[in-house]
């Protein structure tokens, strides 16, 4: 146990820092936030690249492994959105909300330095879970997000409408449009294709572009998880029920959910079983706040489940890394 507090508690280390930082006051204002898009836009998008682009496309031949990710990340998906739809009486945007907040792992922020910390033979399976919850979590959600929303605007449209003051366009087209745009100013969706494309026509590194991408890179890690607990710091908890319960679907649940699907895909080896289970133990990415509150949905349970998440993912993480045999 002592090895694997050896890997897991100097990442939370930093974010125990960031956390300490913001609630003593060491940090202007607005400090968090700039530290918030450096890491978004400049440091993350440079360290996935990186990671995509420095391995060969042999090391993303375990269809199996991403195969099996989407399918645990779609049964918790449904299963979250069942239990908050019928149990506890939520409706279809509360839903989805919890149902993206329980399903959708902080593997950008805290998986890819995990990931790395580990060892690179692990980073591609890491990679294909970010991948995996870009395009298919996160899109899935957006999509359903919109068609409640439309169908909610839907009487004040037609009513302008039949006024001649809005013209419409196909329901699916505006969606579709919608969630392009949203993916193609997405700096982390830019730079795993870029780095996919290296990766696939095998292109040399310039030695000016590898050495740029390797110190910004380089500081994505601490940037990141100290700007998780700055954020943490920076909001009270007042734990509810509703968030107690995504806290303990996600901790427990979901690893268990990815678990039994990574156990029943053939073609599974012991590395992408573990780095799996590890991806899925990760507290709630603070995406499904920021895309709850543009839909108008009210996320203060989620917020609170983000924050008492991520500091109790120090044990649900590190349980993870011995029960796989990671260290």
């Amino acid at each position: 146990m002592l090895k694997v507090l050896e890997v897991t508690l100097p990442l939370f280390g930093l974010v125990f820092c960031g956390f300490f930082g913001q609630r003593l006051r060491l940090l202007p204002d607005g400090g968090v936030d700039a530290l918030n898009r450096f890491v978004f836009y400049f440091a993350l998008p440079a360290m996935l690249f990186r990671a995509i682009a420095f391995q060969p496309l042999s090391a993303y031949k375990q269809v199996s492994f991403f195969a099996a990710w989407m399918l645990s990340s779609l049964i918790c998906y449904a299963l979250a959105y069942a239990y908050a739809h019928h149990r506890l009486r939520k409706g279809p945007m509360a839903g989805t909300i919890m149902a993206m907040n329980v399903t959708h792992p902080n593997v950008g922020y805290m998986g890819l330095p995990l990931a790395l910390e580990l060892g690179k033979d692990y980073v591609p399976f890491m990679v294909m879970a970010v991948m995996s919850d870009l395009f298919v979590v996160v899109v899935m959600s957006i999509v359903l997000l919109e068609i409640r929303a439309r169908r909610a605007d839907a009487s004040i449209l037609h009513e302008a409408q039949r006024h001649g003051m809005y013209q419409s366009t196909p329901a699916i087209q505006g969606i579709t449009l919608t969630v392009l745009q949203g993916l193609a100013k997405s700096p982390l969706v830019l730079s795993a294709l870029a780095g996919l494309l290296w990766s696939v026509m095998a292109l040399p590194i310039p030695p000016l572009l590898d050495h740029f991408s390797r110190l910004l890179g380089a500081a994505a890690a601490p940037a990141a998880l100290f700007a998780i607990g700055a954020s943490i710091g920076r909001t009270p908890l007042h734990l509810n029920a509703f968030s107690a319960t995504m806290i303990g679907w996600k901790l427990m649940l979901h690893p268990i959910i990815a678990a039994l699907a990574l156990l029943c895909m053939p073609g599974i080896d012991d590395k992408a079983m573990a780095i799996g289970v590890l991806a899925a133990a990760l507290p709630s990415a603070s995406n499904t706040f920021i895309i709850g509150n543009r839909y108008g949905v009210h996320t203060s349970a989620v917020a609170q489940s983000i924050v008492a998440g991520s500091m109790l993912a120090v044990i649900s993480v590190s349980f993870a890394v011995w029960i796989t045999g990671l260290r």
